[in-house]
């Protein structure tokens, strides 16, 4: 299949596809069940972060309730 074939079940750009008729929700469902389970070669990582590195970024640009921007 060709890389056109792959793209339109791409989970990341599928809405996009769908709304412009490309595909259906239907064919996306049987796309995935069609898709065999790796789950097997799955491998687990461990990760240590400090609170320190986090950064919440749910707000970046916006403006809060008073109309200023947020995150100053």
């Amino acid at each position: 299949m060709n890389n056109n074939y792959y793209k339109h079940y791409d989970k990341r750009t599928f809405d996009r596809y769908m709304e412009k008729g490309i595909v259906t929700p239907q064919q996306f469902d049987s796309h995935m069940k069609s898709l065999p389970d790796e789950s097997q070669n799955a491998q687990w990582v461990q990760m240590d972060m400090d609170e320190a590195e986090l950064t919440d970024l749910s707000n970046d640009g916006e403006s809060d309730e008073s109309g200023e921007e947020s995150g100053t």
